[in-house]
Parts: structure tokens; sequence; C-alpha cells
């Protein structure tokens, strides 16, 4: 209903960013890249990418935004059809929010009596997720990548570092051997518990939303030659991501690198290729003349390059 009509999607549109900034002048969201992008209502369509999931999770994300644009509908619109439609559809919201509960006992009342199996609504509920995406994450996730994950969660300075976990931060310094040796981890948990006692003293840290701020706040409040071995923690945590997806990176480059035409290149050939093809903003850099001049310079030829 609200789709089919240009007004009517603006009206949704300016309703949404409405609360977005009201959300963010309170602090309930936070800003940054690729967050609170403007989202639409998806027309569900017979294929098997999801667009009916793709739909109810949009719905989802501006159904208070929905909910305004209808009693607006139901006052100001001069259809009667579509008048009478918003009323239906606001009433339904009603059942929602004040008779879910009574809707949901004759639904079980029914359900016993025709023996059809009732599903557990207090069962956790995993937005997003199926059987073969939950398959893809154990496959890209590890039990050591997910304990790293869980563990660089705990630096977080988010609601007074309420994350922070000192046992968790310690596991993950055991992934990390050569800059953590065994023999410093108990010099580590004594500086980590100085840290957080520290911090969440220090007014200048509060109302961080990201692990970035946080580096940068140490820096500039000379935090990080206090805590070198904390400084060391979130450092990591920040180069992980940058790391991971550099890999991943040169996987993609090396299926256009080796191909069927070069799938007897040697190993060096290959690195050499590789390190052209993905530092291609360090190559851009480099001046013909410099190349000529290496070349003229690794032995004497005949003819002048």
């Amino acid at each position: 209903m609200i789709g089919s009509s240009c007004k009517r999607r603006d009206k949704l549109r300016e309703t949404q960013t409405t609360k977005v900034v009201e959300a963010l002048a309170t602090g309930d969201i936070q800003s940054g890249t690729g967050l609170n992008q403007e989202v639409g209502i998806k027309r569900p369509c017979d294929t098997p990418w999801g667009s009916h999931f793709g739909s109810l999770l949009n719905i989802k994300r501006v159904y208070s935004s929905i909910c305004e644009v209808l009693e607006d509908v139901k006052v100001n619109s001069n259809c009667q059809d579509h008048r009478a439609e918003a009323r239906r559809l606001l009433k339904l919201n009603h059942i929602r929010e004040e008779g879910w509960e009574s809707f949901l006992k004759d639904v079980t009342l029914f359900c016993e009596k025709c023996d059809i199996e009732i599903l557990n609504m207090e069962d956790p509920y995993y937005s997003g997720t199926s059987r073969r995406k939950v398959s893809q994450l154990n496959n890209r996730f590890n039990e050591i990548n997910t304990s790293l994950l869980v563990s660089m969660a705990s630096l977080c300075p988010s609601k007074s570092f309420q994350a922070f976990n000192v046992d968790e931060l310690l596991k993950m310094a055991t992934f990390y051997s050569n800059e953590f040796p065994e023999h410093d981890l108990g010099a580590l948990r004594a500086s980590l518990q100085n840290y957080i006692v520290d911090v969440r003293g220090d007014e200048r840290f509060k109302n961080f939303k990201g692990i970035g701020n946080l580096e940068k706040m140490m820096v500039e409040t000379n935090k990080h030659t206090i805590y070198r071995m904390v400084y060391l923690l979130l450092k990591l945590a920040l180069t992980l991501p940058v790391a991971t997806s550099t890999v991943k990176r040169a996987f993609s480059g090396m299926k256009l690198i080796k191909n069927n035409l070069r799938n007897k290149m040697s190993d060096q050939f290959m690195n050499d290729c590789l390190v052209s093809y993905i530092e291609k903003d360090v190559l851009d850099s480099i001046s013909n003349d410099i190349i000529i001049d290496f070349f003229r310079k690794m032995s004497t030829r005949r003819e002048q390059l």
C-alpha cells in the first residue's frame, strides 16, 4: 500500500530520517560507515534469494515509521479504499500490541485440540540465519576465530566498558605468543586491572563507541605509554580485520593470476605477480624511469635501455 504511492514513500522516508536523527542525538544508535542507511520496502518475489525474508527485515527496521504513515493515510487520504485498508492494518497492529497474549492462547488451544506441534516461543531466534548461512559461518569462522572475536569485544568502550573481561583478553593474548610470552601474562593481568580502573574514572574516556576512538584517546592522553601491553592488544584487535581481508584479497588475486594458461608458473614468479596485482597503488607511484634504471644496473647489456 505504501510502496505503490510516491507521496507515501516520501512520507515514510522523511519519518524514518527524523527518527534516525533523534536516535543519533540521544545515543540510542551509533553513526559510522555503512550504518543507518536508508531502506525501502522490498517487493517480495518468487526467487531463491530470500526476497520475502528481506522484505520482513526491512519492515522490521521501519515498522514504527510505517505505522505513522498509515495513521496519516487513515485521516487524510482522499480514497475511501485506502482509508479502510489503513484502518485494517492498524487494527492488526493494535492486536499485536495489546491482544497478542489472548490470540496466542487461542492458537495454542486449537493446536492442542488438533494434535499440532507447538513451537516454543522462548527458543532463541537468530535474525537472518538459516541452515545454509550457519554452515557457511561455521566453515569461515573456526573455534580460534570465534574466540578471537569474543575476546576483541571485551575491549569495546561502550557503556563505560561494560563488556570488559580480563580473562577473555588474557585468552586473546595467548594466541600471540611472540608478543605475549607466558611469563608476561601475569604482568598483563595486573596492567589490565589497573587500566580498567583508570579509564572508568577518567571523564575523557566516556561515551566512546568503538575501539578505534579508544586507541586515539589513549595516544592523546599518553596512556599508551603507561599501559603498553594493553595498547598492543588494541593494535592487534584493530589490525586483525585488515590482515584477514588482505589474505582474502590475495586468494582472489591468485585465481586471476594463476589461470589455465599459467598453471605451471614457479612460486617466485607467482609471488611477484601477486604483489604487482595486489599493491596496485604502490606500483602506480613508481615511474617507468625508475624501473628502467633498476634493470639497467642489474647487468651490462649490449643494447642501451
